[in-house]
């Protein structure tokens, strides 16, 4: 560790580097993957939106479907997020006004058919985590251009966005206030 004091842009006294040990600290330093990760850090609540898998893990050549329970009035943002820190986005499809429209307190639905969306077949063994962003009143208006300019469409398929994409949005979405989080695993074995 290396502290600075400053004023004005001035270093006024450096400490120089200092060894600190984490042991004790009561933290695990292993570092984990980044599906892990996302899912450990959502701000998840089961009170207001949960998501499963409809399988696990789900076979080649089964249809791949997801669970979504709001339970709580809400927008919602969804996507599929790939281990090497890419994602599409999968909700709301732009040009479908049921998937844009809030989903009320109690409201089930399966991802894709219940958004008229085609279905999707599993083949090579992968894994992957869907992840929803709930908001009570929806994105920001900025946020959620961008969020739509990625998504899905009737005149074309979602854009891959890269991982300095998808980490800036995971921050500016999860500083949004009252947002909740709910996240399940894709695998196909």
């Amino acid at each position: 560790m290396e502290v600075e004091f400053g004023r004005d842009g001035a270093v006024l006294a450096p400490t120089g580097r200092r060894r600190i040990g984490i042991e004790g600290l009561g933290c695990d330093p292993t570092p984990r993957p980044f599906l892990d990760h996302l899912a450990a850090t959502a701000r998840t609540d089961g009170g207001r939106l949960a998501v499963s898998a409809t399988a696990t893990p789900f076979a080649a050549g089964q249809r791949v479907e997801l669970r979504i329970d709001a339970r709580a009035r809400q927008s919602l943002y969804c996507w599929v997020v790939a281990p090497d820190e890419t994602a599409f986005v999968a909700l709301p499809v732009r040009g479908n006004p049921a998937s844009l429209a809030p989903l009320a307190a109690g409201d089930v639905r399966r991802y894709p058919r219940g958004y008229g969306l085609d279905e999707i077949v599993a083949g090579e063994p992968f894994e992957n985590l869907f992840a929803c962003f709930g908001v009570a009143g929806g994105l920001p208006p900025e946020l959620a251009e961008r969020w739509l300019a990625a998504a899905p469409g009737a005149d074309g398929d979602a854009r891959l966005l890269q991982p300095p994409e998808v980490l800036d949005l995971v921050e500016k979405i999860r500083a949004t206030p009252g947002v909740t989080e709910a996240t399940a695993r894709i695998v196909v074995r």
